[in-house]
């Protein structure tokens, strides 16, 4: 027995060269998995400049990697494209729930990224693993995900009846209107308004849109859908927060086109009366002010960044979107005042992307390097470097003095040990 044990004693202190550098790879991961994100998730806070606010936190466009995103990256480089960018979320996600508490979280679409043309099967599995990414039944708050994006359902003409009604069973209609904190909170599918082939598609949000006409305003109204509404980019400039440089864009394409037509657009703000409203697909932050009406009401538009590192975007957001029960200090959307809002958002930023990818692959060359030398300093001890330079200046034999059983032993358990660390930290 005590044979065991000091042999066993002895391995351990064998591997005692390898402890600095999982010492510095536990640091790593600390920072990177723990400290940064709870760092950004500080520095984001709701409005509190009056009393009894209402807290809702906004997220745009997760769209969940899926098989069809990557087809060239190959069952590897998907794999880990997904398990990246879901650790991503779902670390930052978590940080921001414990820190900020919402009231209400609602998320604008576009949960998964191929939805659209996945099978019930495909669908039902992507939506076990958008709650695992967020585990929403941990907390208190409110959720509300019954908005649909393109990649959800498709776009106008494209979307098919089943699965708009699919998109419905899993996570409640998307036509819908909620009062909270004395403001009516107005959801509705413009993606599906705009089909105008099949009539079941569209029937929800048709109906949903003249009820709500005939329907006395009886506070600020806050509307929430998926694609922007319809404006001109050289007039309706998005502000100095959007990350890009270029003009909001006008295009279209295979199931999605960046902002509702024109007429429908004009139809919603006249009807809706809205004074906010809030938006995704984009994935970047544009903030304009539509007029509608004879009397050119106003209504601020708020394109909301994807919390999603895969999204082209340097710098992922969320909303922070607070409700008062009256009025506050007016406040400026590019120039134009508007007066006395009862709601105060501001943008709450993640960490950059890929930093921590970049000090691992850096941190991971130089560790190489380590055990390389520890390995050729061990083997070669009345040898060293200038003196093999000298009888043969070759990098055979300096390869030759590296001991490689003992290199693998070193890989394959440091391996094992910061994997072990790193997802205990997820």
């Amino acid at each position: 027995m005590l044979g065991v044990k000091a042999s066993l004693f002895r391995r351990i202190l064998s591997l005692k060269p390898i402890v600095p550098a999982i010492i510095i790879w536990f640091q790593l991961f600390i920072f990177f998995q723990v400290f940064l994100p709870y760092i950004k998730a500080s520095n984001c806070n709701f409005d509190t400049q009056q009393e009894n606010p209402y807290n809702i936190l906004l997220i745009a466009d997760p769209q969940l990697i899926d098989n069809h995103t990557y087809p060239d990256r190959g069952p590897l480089g998907l794999a880990i494209s997904q398990f990246t960018v879901d650790n991503y979320i779902r670390t930052n996600f978590g940080f921001l729930m414990r820190r900020l508490k919402p009231d209400t979280v609602i998320f604008l679409g576009d949960l998964q990224d191929n939805a659209r043309d996945s099978n019930d099967e495909y669908f039902q599995d992507g939506s076990k693993r958008f709650n695992t990414i967020f585990p929403l039944e941990k907390y208190e708050s409110e959720v509300i995900y019954s908005i649909p994006g393109n990649h959800d359902i498709g776009w106008a003409n494209g979307v098919q009846y089943d699965r708009l009604t699919r998109f419905e069973e899993a996570y409640g209609k998307t036509n819908t209107m909620l009062t909270r904190n004395n403001h009516e909170l107005i959801f509705l599918d413009t993606i599906s308004l705009s089909n105008t082939e099949d009539e079941r598609v569209g029937k929800s949000s048709r109906e949903f849109l003249e009820e709500l006409s005939k329907k006395p305003k009886q506070s600020t109204r806050i509307m929430f859908h998926h694609v922007p509404l319809a404006r001109d980019p050289k007039i309706q400039t998005c502000g100095p927060k959007r990350e890009s440089s270029n003009p909001f864009p006008l295009s279209k394409g295979y199931q999605y086109q960046t902002i509702i037509d024109g007429q429908i657009s004009k139809q919603v703000l006249e009807k809706v009366k809205p004074d906010l409203i809030f938006s995704g697909d984009d994935h970047d932050y544009c903030e304009v002010i539509h007029h509608y009406g004879d009397d050119h009401k106003q209504a601020i538009e708020v394109n909301v960044k994807s919390i999603s590192m895969a999204m082209g975007i340097w710098k992922p957001a969320v909303e922070l979107l607070t409700l008062y029960d009256h009025g506050g200090d007016s406040i400026s959307v590019n120039g134009e005042i508007v007066k006395s809002p009862t709601f105060a958002y501001s943008m709450c930023y993640l960490p950059t992307p890929y930093q921590d990818i970049i000090f691992y692959v850096i941190f991971a060359v130089i560790n190489g390097l380590y055990l390389i030398w520890i390995c050729y300093n061990r083997t070669s001890k009345y040898v060293g470097f200038m003196e093999a330079e000298i009888e043969g200046n070759r990098i055979t034999d300096h390869l030759s003095k590296i001991d490689c059983l003992l290199l693998m032993k070193y890989v394959i358990f440091e391996c094992l040990a910061i994997s072990v660390i790193y997802f205990l930290l997820l």
